[in-house]
């Protein structure tokens, strides 16, 4: 117990709840908490619990808010652990408590946004809906509170491990903090981006708000952007490069999994089995070398509208080149070495139906003819440029 006889565990809460109302509202733009009508005062409600290492927390909805005409604006609490010692939690002590509150402080500002419950995605329980989004936004909101704390690495082998399902999927609601970072990151001209996005939910499912803001912002897709970050994410672990990582804590992160059937050495001709892509969703190839060649590929889906394409080159010891697609046909990669690594990330932009793809990829003779399309060529990272 303190000098002003709180007992410490809870004056601690009440300053990492402090430090998350300062960052939400007075310097990234979110609305304040929705009032509760003084329910225990007119403080957020924030109790303790021994949740023993079941889980973190709980924010529940509370009451619907009368001070606006939006139907599914809610007043919020939240109930956290007593002490985060025991082993079920990832970080323990007083980093978890900060960034449990931190986490579930945003939860109960978002309550004021009118999130939807049924969004109408494709495997989306109807009364998951935007589950999702809030769950992205507030493990991003940890690290952007706590960035020494880095609980959210423990969450990251959920999308590393399986990376090719649609980004909404529910094993992915706490691992692609990762994408938001990014995202942030790439509209950091506009500090109040993510708030943007928030304030668009409040007429719109998350995912439309955040095609919505994206395209206001910049010349590129949702899709584009989700293309890139899946290149990104090929240097995690013992690929990691501080030139192109997602962060400096990306050499914590797991190894991108791709499957087997996409793991090939070229020698001459390589015909990937068709590949089955989720709706919005990614599938990664892997593509190494016998010998130094002259390498193309094309890629054939059956709907191209919907194919969004990406290949790195990744060269041991050298400068990486990162390169987008639309059209799949008669790419050109170029001169690639026997230690040199072909990274193809091939993205399914439709959210409603999956696509199916035809991998090719072509050791090119020297006196072959062929046509060549030119791409935009970037040096890794290639970041989109915003309109901000």
């Amino acid at each position: 117990t303190n000098s002003k006889n709180i007992p410490d565990y809870v004056w601690e809460v009440g300053i990492a709840a402090e430090r998350s109302y300062s960052l939400l509202v007075d310097t990234l733009g979110f609305d304040p908490p929705p009032p509760d009508n003084e329910i225990d005062g007119a403080e957020i409600d924030i109790y303790i619990k021994n949740w023993a290492g079941s889980v973190y927390a709980w924010t529940y909805p509370e009451n619907p808010v009368t001070a606006t005409a939006r139907q599914y604006d809610y007043t919020g609490y939240t109930v956290i652990d007593n002490d985060y010692a025991e082993s079920g939690y990832t970080t323990n002590d007083l980093d978890g408590m900060r960034v449990t509150v931190a986490h579930e402080f945003f939860h109960i500002i978002q309550m004021g946004y009118n999130w939807w419950e049924n969004n109408g995605l494709f495997g989306v329980d109807s009364a998951d809906g935007d589950r999702y989004f809030l769950e992205w936004c507030s493990v991003w909101f940890e690290e952007r509170a706590y960035p020494e704390v880095n609980d959210y690495v423990g969450y990251l082998p959920d999308f590393f491990n399986d990376p090719n399902n649609p980004i909404w999927s529910s094993s992915y609601w706490y691992s692609l903090e990762i994408f938001v970072r990014f995202l942030v990151e790439q509209f950091s001209g506009n500090p109040y981006f993510l708030s943007t996005v928030w304030e668009t939910i409040k007429t719109h499912y998350a995912f439309q708000a955040l095609e919505k803001t994206i395209e206001y912002e910049s010349d590129a897709s949702l899709a584009l952007f989700w293309n890139e970050f899946m290149r990104r994410c090929y240097y995690t672990g013992v690929r990691y490069d501080a030139r192109y990582a997602l962060s400096d804590d990306a050499k914590e992160f797991p190894q991108l999994y791709v499957l087997l059937a996409n793991r090939q050495k070229l020698t001459d001709r390589l015909d990937f089995p068709i590949s089955t892509i989720q709706q919005f969703s990614t599938q990664p190839f892997l593509i190494t070398f016998s010998k130094n060649l002259f390498v193309g590929l094309s890629a054939d889906a059956s709907n191209d509208g919907n194919l969004i394409g990406g290949y790195l080159l990744d060269r041991l010891g050298a400068t990486s080149v990162s390169r987008s697609f639309s059209d799949g046909s008669d790419i050109i990669v170029g001169d690639v070495l026997s230690l040199d690594t072909l990274a193809v990330f091939l993205t399914n932009s439709s959210t409603t139906a999956t696509t199916a793809v035809n991998l090719s990829v072509i050791a090119i003779p020297d006196s072959q003819v062929i046509p060549v399309k030119f791409l935009a060529l970037y040096p890794n990272p290639f970041l989109i440029k915003s309109k901000s």
